[in-house]
């Protein structure tokens, strides 16, 4: 549903992110949580390492969020001073 409405510089930022370094991390260290039996403990040292990934994914989320949001206001400020040019119009 993104891609199928999003605009393309949103697109274009949104698949930038997901061939960010940290996404290639972060899939290592799920595979690792997949591996590992229920009950065994996970090395401590990964733990900045996860943290670190999973920050970077959110900030860029946020990112896009802030992207989608000023292009969702520009676009709702241009329809609103369409109608009220068909209203002086009219």
């Amino acid at each position: 549903m993104f891609y199928e409405f999003a605009e393309e510089p949103v697109v274009a930022q949104w698949l930038a992110m997901q061939n960010a370094p940290f996404v290639a991390q972060l899939e290592r260290l799920r595979r690792v949580l997949y591996i590992t039996r229920p009950g065994a403990a996970l090395d401590p040292k990964l733990c900045d390492t996860w943290f670190e990934c999973c920050s970077e994914r959110l900030s860029g989320a946020w990112s896009s969020q802030c992207t989608l949001v000023e292009r969702l206001q520009a676009r709702c400020a241009m329809l609103i001073a369409e109608a009220e040019r068909d209203l002086l119009d009219s």
